[in-house]
């Protein structure tokens, strides 16, 4: 099984556009994502405790993050699989930004080396 890294041919203005970071195939498998997998061993610099109105997972990004395209990388983060799953008084853990980018670096140029 092969990883993959993050698809440079995937036109997106984006940066963390989903499809960048996870190959669709026959074979589909979003394990082999290493951007994925890499995300969760980011150690969290914060907490945040979901309110009623919030329950929108790009409004949490939002707050978070103060901007909406990491609502995905949140969920991931947090092991949450449906948007359903985000209620009031759910505690979600964060990375910090600068980790983010700095995984995000890392992969980019090892998916520009391959």
């Amino acid at each position: 099984m092969s990883m993959f890294f993050i698809n440079l041919e995937v036109d997106s203005s984006e940066r963390y556009d989903l499809a960048k970071f996870l190959e669709y195939s026959d074979n589909f498998d979003p394990l082999t994502s290493s951007f994925l997998k890499s995300l969760k061993d980011l150690k969290y610099v914060g907490t945040y405790v979901v309110q009623g109105e919030e329950l929108r997972p790009e409004l949490l990004s939002y707050r978070i993050f103060g901007n909406v395209q990491y609502w995905w990388i949140l969920m991931a983060y947090n092991a949450i699989n449906s948007h359903e799953d985000v209620v009031t008084g759910l505690v979600l853990k964060y990375p910090s930004l600068e980790d983010i980018e700095n995984l995000y670096f890392s992969l980019k140029a090892q998916e520009v080396s391959r």
